[in-house]
């Protein structure tokens, strides 16, 4: 089983509803949206229900969120039209499958740094710089879409956000395994990717001023394991590793 025990996911998609198909289908569970189904054992299976398209005539993003049972046996994802068999002229369609595992610091945790401004450390990068585009999801679906501002035959590229994201924040891939993004008030936030890019993890997070950077270490599921701040102003830390670090939450 791909998906694992214990842990939480989202998945997202891109759903087309054309306005011949409409957004009434037989099923008004399952209906043109995605649907996981877990089992433990040969206890039945549980039935989560994503989200809906809530317009014809333009893609829009669907999604569920889940967290796969401690002890489960099964668990999978179906994407529905909703309609009853042999209604073969009702289609649906989807594009742009994403599966993501856990949120940056893992299942049921939120980011939440000190300080005046916590970055971007909550947003998950999907890079298509090759089709033009990278697109930053926020936990609750929401995306923000950047599109380049200069070559992306060489590096460092940089991005503007377009629509409500242009608000002055910067986002530049630095190599092919790294991004940044400076806010407006000149916070930092740098994710890196150990898997060719298919994947992209925060790395830090640093707010403006010398002592306001916060770091973030992973275990091999993706999870965070630790959350490292710099000593406070004034404060010195002796001893081994050299320095010290302070970790902070």
């Amino acid at each position: 089983m791909g998906l694992k025990p214990g842990h939480t996911y989202t998945f997202t998609a891109r759903e087309y509803v054309p306005s011949g198909t409409g957004l009434t289908p037989d099923s008004s569970t399952r209906g043109e949206r995605p649907v996981v189904f877990d089992q433990i054992g040969s206890q039945g299976y549980v039935e989560i229900d994503g989200t809906m398209p809530t317009a014809t005539g333009a893609w829009q993003l669907v999604l569920v969120t889940f967290t796969v049972p401690d002890g489960a046996t099964e668990a999978f994802i179906r994407l529905y039209n909703g309609f009853n068999v042999g209604k073969t002229g009702d289609a649906v369609y989807y594009d742009d499958l994403t599966l993501v595992a856990d949120g940056v610091q893992g299942a049921e945790w939120q980011t939440n740094l000190p300080g005046p401004a916590a970055g971007d450390s909550n947003l998950t990068i999907r890079d298509y710089t090759a089709q033009g585009y990278v697109v930053l999801t926020a936990p609750g679906g929401s995306e923000d879409v950047y599109t380049p501002t200069t070559s992306t035959s060489s590096y460092p590229i940089s991005y503007s956000g377009q629509g409500d994201a242009h608000d002055g924040s910067v986002l530049s891939k630095t190599s092919a395994s790294q991004f940044t993004m400076t806010d407006a008030d000149g916070t930092i936030t740098t994710w890196n990717s150990s898997d060719g890019g298919n994947t992209w993890q925060v790395a830090s997070v640093a707010e403006p001023g010398s002592s306001t950077t916060t770091s973030y270490s992973f275990d091999g599921d993706g999870r965070v394991t630790q959350v490292v701040g710099p000593a406070p102003v004034g404060v010195a830390c002796t001893g081994s590793p050299s320095p010290l670090p302070v970790a902070g939450r």
